[in-house]
């Protein structure tokens, strides 16, 4: 036989081939014992669960990423705002009641 030959012979045997072992895998497959799967359904969550326990989380600091430093620029003008915040002393009361219109300008 030629390669040309061989090559058209593999083209036919090929997909037969494939065709006969599907079926024999697959009869195999469904021979297994059909066992029925129970899954237990996890308790209901109360509402509010989550929140609780997202908060918790948040006050352990269990899932805290690490320290980030400040840098440069930002740290300065933070740390000037800082310092000048002490420059004004804070009122026991205000002189004027804020108004309860609206303030938006219109």
């Amino acid at each position: 036989m030629n390669k040309t030959s061989l090559n058209g012979v593999r083209a036919v045997l090929m997909p037969l081939a494939f065709l006969c072992i599907t079926p024999i895998c697959q009869a195999q497959e469904s021979m297994e014992p059909q066992v029925p799967v129970h899954v237990k359904k996890p308790p209901a969550r109360q509402v509010g669960d989550v929140t609780s326990s997202l908060l918790a989380m948040q006050v352990s600091g269990s899932a805290a990423g690490p320290a980030l430093p400040m840098l440069g620029a930002t740290s300065s003008l933070s740390w000037e705002r800082y310092k000048e915040s002490f420059t004004y002393k804070i009122p026991e009361s205000f002189d004027r009641a804020v108004s309860k219109s609206n303030t938006s300008g219109q």
